[in-house]
């Protein structure tokens, strides 16, 4: 009987916890934050860049960590640099893999 109350008690101050920390409406891609450590965060894989909330697994602008451009003809996928138009992990868009044997050329899966 007391393990089961003291299970029931955890949840609920899990549960408490879980409710005092949420986000406010703000704090979503593209909303404002602060870089300090007592400033609103950006919530899951956000980070603060320049005082807004950006993912850093998909903004061209800030791949992989903030301030880090890709270049021309390229996309941030999953926080690294690729060149979509010859990446055979990446060929077009990212997350499009080419089969086995093919090359990704302008940005298609064995084109010739």
């Amino acid at each position: 009987m007391a393990a089961a109350a003291a299970a029931a008690t955890f949840f609920v101050l899990a549960l408490a916890l879980s409710a005092s920390l949420q986000f406010p409406a703000s704090a979503r891609k593209g909303g404002r934050c602060e870089q300090s450590g007592n400033g609103m965060a950006c919530p899951g894989a956000l980070h603060c860049c320049k005082r807004r909330c950006r993912d850093v697994l998909s903004d061209r602008h800030n791949c992989g960590r903030c301030g880090n451009r890709c270049g021309f003809g390229r996309l941030c996928c999953a926080g690294g640099c690729a060149a979509v138009a010859y990446d055979v992990d990446n060929c077009g868009g990212c997350g499009r893999i080419c089969p086995p044997g093919q090359r990704c050329e302008y940005g298609a899966c064995g084109y010739a």
